[in-house]
């Protein structure tokens, strides 16, 4: 079964899609889509620094620390963090920057909410190709989803991002752990205007057995 688990750092919403699970199994067997089983130690928000002038979209993470996996799956979905638009946006893009050890694969998904603007406290990681799990979650329209890379976002608007993260081998083997380093977004505003913003993101993922605990 995957089975991550969070240390020190701890998991906010991260495993609401699991309706907080908890324990570490370490056991090795089963699917790799099914559904992840975590300890939860903490709750941890980051957001993105206030500036003089709010930027035009909010970030925010909903977990930090390290997760556990007890075999290597060299591929994982993602969904951490969520974006807000505090005013128009022509275009956006967002990506994963300062990463060690694992590489976002093709675009980012923009999984919107059922309900326009509405918060979702939902998040984790699960082996690539999601699953039911997230398909068939209640707070997002899976049927909506769309590649980040092509968005257009009104003032309130809000999704979650999912990303495909590829792990090297030196990660898979135990070597070392990987570690995210910061999601970036980079938008264009109906009068030309650029901005880019960036939220660090203290996420590390591990698949050596001493840090499964």
């Amino acid at each position: 079964m995957l089975t991550p688990s969070r240390a020190a750092g701890g998991l906010g919403s991260a495993l609401v899609l699991a309706s907080l699970l908890t324990g570490c199994t370490g056991d090795g067997g089963g699917s790799p889509a099914s559904s992840p089983t975590a300890t939860v130690t903490a709750t941890v928000t980051a957001t993105a620094a206030p500036a003089e002038e709010q930027e035009a979209v909010q970030l925010e993470a909903a977990s930090s620390g390290t997760t556990c996996y007890d075999r290597p799956y060299p591929d994982l979905a993602w969904f951490d963090v969520t974006y807000e638009a505090s005013r128009d946006v022509s275009s956006i893009d967002f990506s994963v920057v300062g990463a060690d050890g694992l590489a976002q694969v093709g675009p980012t998904i923009n999984l919107p909410p059922v309900n326009y603007g509405g918060t979702i406290a939902f998040g984790g990681e699960l082996a690539w190709p999601p699953g039911d799990l997230v398909r068939d979650a209640r707070q997002i329209s899976w049927a909506a989803r769309s590649r980040a890379s092509s968005l257009s976002l009104a003032e309130g608007q809000t999704g979650l991002l999912m990303f495909h993260l590829r792990l090297d081998r030196s990660v898979l083997d135990g070597d070392r752990t990987a570690r995210l380093g910061g999601i970036r977004a980079t938008w264009r505003e109906s009068d030309g205007t650029k901005g880019v913003g960036e939220l660090p993101v203290e996420q590390e993922i591990s698949f050596r057995p001493a840090d499964c605990r």
